[in-house]
């Protein structure tokens, strides 16, 4: 008897984290849509690259908000980005940790740096 409960408690136990799980993934997928891989695959401290904007700022992560800082202002991810045609953005991420005055370049030198491959850790994305 005690072997069914211990089987039946454990099950109970795993059924509820995997559905508290699910819903923080249909949470983030419900706030952040397309913008789901960035959120995923940034870092506190990475640079973000608005690339039709042609902005830089820092990302920051507040629990389960997505900041980006620009200059002393800071702002959700989706606010911060120039979407094009409402939903349309194009976005490059840098987490290089052997550029540490990165965050004193201009969007222009920033972006030579990312064509140029002289930065390390570079994520494009793009809807």
């Amino acid at each position: 008897m005690k072997k069914i409960l211990f089987v039946g408690f454990l099950l109970l136990f795993s059924f509820t984290g995997f559905l508290v799980w699910a819903g923080y993934l249909m949470e983030i997928e419900d706030r952040y849509g397309d913008l789901q891989a960035v959120y995923f695959e940034s870092e506190e401290g990475d640079l973000v690259l608005d690339n039709l904007g042609s902005k830089v700022g820092i990302a920051h992560f507040d629990d389960r908000d997505f900041l980006v800082i620009e200059g002393q202002k800071s702002a959700y991810i989706e606010e911060w980005l120039t979407m094009k045609n409402g939903y349309r953005f194009d976005l490059t991420v840098l987490s290089d940790e052997n550029c540490a005055d990165c965050q004193k370049l201009t969007y222009r030198e920033l972006s030579e740096k990312v064509k140029n491959a002289t930065a390390k850790n570079i994520r494009n994305f793009r809807n």
